[in-house]
């Protein structure tokens, strides 16, 4: 099942629009990209992206290859930060065995059956 996820640039400086043009033709025929769009005026780019396919870190080096320059500042770097944290954790839980527990731990069964330790 995919990890569709979405995602939000904050862009200091766009190059010249036939850039931004190639760079939205090559996003929307890349493979895990499902939607890309520019917000020239607000300086943002939108976009949704398969997890299984793309990441982040991915999406931001092709845009600045394309000559968009991100907004560096704190509060940016620190989401984006927030975001790769989160996108490495379901890639690990994602590789993991899924192990199912059909019972509960005998402490945890004493607890819940005798819950104030009172002898019978």
């Amino acid at each position: 099942m995919p990890r569709i996820k979405q995602g939000k640039l904050r862009v200091k400086s766009f190059p010249d629009l036939p850039e931004v043009e190639n760079l939205k033709r090559e996003l929307k025929q890349s493979r895990g990209i499902v939607n890309f769009e520019v917000d020239v005026p607000n300086r943002l780019l939108r976009f949704t992206y398969n997890l299984d396919v793309n990441t982040l870190s991915q999406i931001e080096k092709l845009v600045e290859q394309y000559g968009i320059r991100l907004d560096h500042s704190f509060p940016q770097n620190l989401k984006r930060q927030l975001v790769r944290f989160t996108e490495q954790n379901e890639w690990e839980n994602a590789r993991r065995r899924k192990v199912i527990c059909s019972g509960q731990p005998d402490s945890i069964a004493k607890t819940v059956s005798n819950p104030r330790g009172a002898e019978k």
